[in-house]
């Protein structure tokens, strides 16, 4: 397996990306990943995985005399309901650390599956430490391309794209060479969002004389107004029509956004869209359409915040903690008076506000409403329920889809199973009372981040 090293993705996403939170430490995500479906043939679809694998994240450790890193990366494809597995390989990365110190390790892996439903699974290890494997799910679904209308392939976000690059390179494809960004992260350090898609089809037409295709390149902030927008025609002669683009990231404020190219029909108007999630970090950009310094001021003056004492303040933020990012979290630890602390979580949470333009804050609301739910519902061993481990898992990911109780089982002590159906597509949380105490522990889960052990059930069997 071919794979290239990548600096400014590595030194973005690290700072950017939260680590998970565990009792007695913090778990860095092993690898980012992301992927796309393209047309191979009447009957395939070309699967495209792309993965960075952080270098830094793995542990350091000696084998005949050298210091390395070794990482593990496994993919796996299952026909959904139970079915036949397609895929199911594993790759070894294994470098010299000083060689891999600083560095992301980038890399695509490509796969032809039959159009159907599936469900994809991405492993990683850490090969030094045996308890510590990042790993995530995702449905796949891919039917054959229309021969009455056009389509278009899933987007791919990419670091760049180098028009007639190097055909040796495995990002080659088409005449270009498109550099994956698994991490989908932009801004300082990556300031332009570059993307190629294909669209299938665009010869077909209803009307003869309709010979353009409308394009149009969309990036979109979080309350729906276009940051960029491109539009363009293309011709019609063509049965494949690779698109790509570039759209500026450098000046926009640090937050989530939509990346939207939609093909339009200009005769008949029928249109077909491909989105994708892109964030960006630019901690040196302020949005002056959400801050004018006035109305901060006087937002937070008027807030709870601007009355709490020192104790009532550093309870609040590590409240808040389950959902800072790392960033957030350093910046915390460097503030020295506590009218800085008092506007900082202001600012926290008003960054986190869905909704600015009602009085109300209901993201901060809703979080809040579950720290108390936490609290009268899973408290243990004297200590507040938020603090414990289901009440973390309700305060950061909401109330479950559905929850297995299992209090009296006759060989094992009593634990639960959290479903959430809605969380990259559907997730477990599994939490066992140990002591027996009332204190129910994590002890596995298929959330990306979270503590993944498929040998929980033998730290629940009973003794006796």
């Amino acid at each position: 397996m071919r794979a290239i090293y990548v600096a400014g993705i590595f030194a973005l996403a690290t700072a950017f990306v939260a680590s998970a939170q565990e009792e007695g430490g913090e778990q860095l995500y092993l690898v980012d990943y992301d992927h796309a479906r393209f047309q191979l043939d009447e009957e395939s679809m070309l699967l495209e995985v792309y993965y960075s694998f952080y270098q830094n994240a793995l542990t350091v450790f000696e084998r005949d005399g050298k210091e390395i890193i070794s990482g593990e990366l496994s993919v796996y494809v299952d026909e959904k309901d139970g079915g036949e597995r397609v895929v199911e390989r594993t790759y070894d990365l294994t470098y010299d650390a000083v060689e891999g110190a600083g560095q992301t390790l980038t890399g695509v892996l490509k796969y032809r599956i039959p159009y159907g439903e599936y469900v994809a699974s991405i492993v990683a290890r850490d090969n030094g430490a045996e308890d510590r494997i990042d790993s995530s799910s995702f449905d796949l679904v891919s039917a054959p391309v229309s021969d009455e209308t056009f389509e278009l392939s899933d987007l791919q976000l990419a670091a760049n794209i180098l028009k007639g690059g190097n055909e040796e390179s495995l990002f080659y494809k088409n005449t270009m060479e498109v550099v994956p960004n698994p991490t989908s992260l932009y801004g300082e350090g990556l300031p332009v969002v570059f993307f190629y898609l294909e669209i299938y089809g665009a010869n077909i037409t209803t009307d003869e004389s309709c010979d353009r295709l409308l394009v149009e390149h969309k990036l979109i902030d979080e309350i729906g107004q276009p940051v960029y927008e491109k539009e363009k025609v293309i011709g019609r002669e063509h049965a494949a029509v690779v698109e790509v683009g570039a759209a500026p990231a450098a000046k926009l404020p640090t937050g989530g956004y939509t990346l939207y190219v939609a093909v339009t029909d200009t005769a008949t108007e029928e249109s077909v869209y491909s989105a994708k999630r892109v964030y960006v970090y630019n901690p040196g950009v302020i949005d002056s359409a959400t801050r004018a310094e006035s109305a901060a001021d006087t937002d937070f003056l008027q807030s709870e915040f601007a009355q709490m004492g020192e104790e009532e303040i550093e309870e609040r933020f590590n409240q808040s903690k389950y959902v800072a990012v790392s960033d957030e979290t350093d910046q915390w630890e460097n503030l020295e008076t506590l009218d800085a602390k008092r506007k900082f979580l202001f600012e926290f949470w008003k960054n986190r506000d869905s909704k600015p333009e009602t009085e109300i804050n209901e993201a901060k609301r809703e979080y809040f409403e579950r720290v108390e739910y936490a609290d009268r519902n899973y408290d243990a061993l004297g200590k507040p329920g938020w603090k414990t481990d289901r009440g973390r898992v309700y305060v950061r990911y909401g109330e479950p889809d559905e929850i297995e109780r299992y209090p009296n089982q006759q060989d094992t002590k009593p634990y639960e199973i959290w479903h959430y159906n809605q969380i990259e597509g559907g997730v477990i949380f599994v939490f066992g009372d140990l002591t027996q105490f009332g204190n129910y522990m994590l002890l596995h889960s298929t959330m990306r981040g979270e503590l993944y052990d498929t040998n929980w059930m033998q730290r629940i069997r009973s003794a006796y």
